[in-house]
């Protein structure tokens, strides 16, 4: 009896030992950043070309758009266990380059803002490097797109167009996210990042326009020979990709 007295007195005392090794090899998995914390990263933006679905005497084609900026502020909180939650403000501005199509040369001008607000979950991996943790997520949010742009456009028999686009158009958004944060060794609760976002907004996207030029399209436009009508530059899709470089100050940090 002595012997399976012993066994099971082992046995009681090894589980609680057992259950704590198997939660501490959960955590080191995971960066354990807690509490309050603020990020601000920066760089370019690069829009796929967005597929117009119709505008004023100009045929349908695909909106080409330079390589811009972007910035993006965001506070969030972390639950010690590798998870963070966060509230972001997001801005991105880029120019108007063309209107891609077969039948007509084409040449843009202007601006195209995006701004908007998203909530993110995002989780923080180790990977058994103390300067290194990989981090994924996404967010929703919503955000609005602001354009002021210009498009001249001339047909293979010398017929002209020139359009103006202008408005904001609102609608949600989604975004996924994969980074890499470097922890700073000489400043505790510091770390830069290295982060890629694809961010898109629901659509169509419509934006009012006033179209000036040979509506017919078989002569050159002319004084005298033009007209002006309004109408609606609608856009069926808006992905977008960003890189960006930034630091993220956590103000409860954990202990090493």
């Amino acid at each position: 009896m002595k012997p399976r007295r012993i066994l099971l007195a082992q046995t009681l005392l090894s589980a609680p030992l057992a259950a704590g090794l198997l939660l501490f090899a959960g955590s080191v998995h995971a960066q354990p950043v807690q509490g309050l914390y603020i990020a601000g990263e920066g760089g370019g933006t690069l829009n796929q070309d967005q597929r117009v679905k119709s505008t004023p005497n100009f045929p349908d084609g695909r909106d080409r758009w330079k390589a811009g900026a972007v910035g993006i502020g965001s506070i969030g909180w972390g639950l010690g266990n590798g998870f963070r939650v966060e509230v972001e403000g997001d801005y991105r501005n880029m120019g108007y380059n063309r209107l891609v199509t077969n039948t007509m040369a084409t040449k843009g001008d202007g601006r195209r803002q995006t701004y908007g607000v998203m909530v993110n979950a995002l989780f923080d991996l180790d990977v058994g490097k103390p300067w290194l943790f990989p981090y994924f997520g996404a967010g929703v949010g919503y955000g609005w797109t602001s354009t002021n742009a210009s498009l001249a456009g001339q047909n293979a028999s010398g017929g002209s167009t020139v359009q103006h686009m202008g408005g904001t158009y609102g609608n949600a958004t989604y975004q996924g996210i994969f980074g890499l944060s470097f922890p700073v060794p000489w400043v505790v609760g510091l770390s830069a990042t290295a982060e890629y976002r694809f961010w898109t907004m629901f659509g169509p996207q419509s934006h009012g326009v006033t179209s000036t030029g040979d509506i017919g399209g078989t002569t050159p436009m002319t004084t005298g020979s033009s007209s002006t009508i309004s109408g609606t530059h609608k856009t069926v899709t808006d992905f977008n990709h960003s890189m960006m470089l930034g630091r993220r100050s956590e103000f409860n940090p954990a202990p090493p």
